[in-house]
């Protein structure tokens, strides 16, 4: 169905949450070979080339792995993510989900708070 778009059929395109991996997951052992890294994983790989192909913004739904910071940096972190690219390409914003739903709390951290943006052309 995506694959049919023309970029004058589209502005913004949104997938689900955990759009490529599935959504349920029972632990981090579980949910570890889908996480992707918000710079370089295949769901951000894809948003960003759908959104060139169709001149829109993406939005995309992944597990996201991070590390937890620069003084460990073989501690991980996870995370329900969604990523926001412009129709150039550039990851505009990844949010980590701050209320996680229970099925979220057997592997994902939450999120630090909610957040908007402005998006020229969209809004707010």
């Amino acid at each position: 169905m995506i694959a049919k778009l023309k970029p004058e059929d589209v502005d913004v395109l949104i997938l689900p949450e955990m759009a490529f991996s599935g959504y349920v997951f029972t632990s981090k052992d579980h949910i570890r070979p889908y996480l992707e890294d918000a710079e370089s994983g295949p769901s951000i790989q894809w948003a960003k080339a759908q959104a060139i192909r169709l001149n829109a913004h993406v939005q995309v739904g992944y597990p996201e792995k991070r590390v937890a910071n620069k003084a460990e940096p073989f501690k991980e972190e996870y995370y329900n993510s969604v990523a926001f690219v412009s129709p150039e390409g550039i990851l505009l914003k990844t949010y980590a989900k701050h209320f996680l739903y229970y099925t979220d709390e057997n592997w994902a951290e939450e999120g630090p708070s909610f957040e908007s943006m402005p998006v020229e052309g969209l809004g707010q």
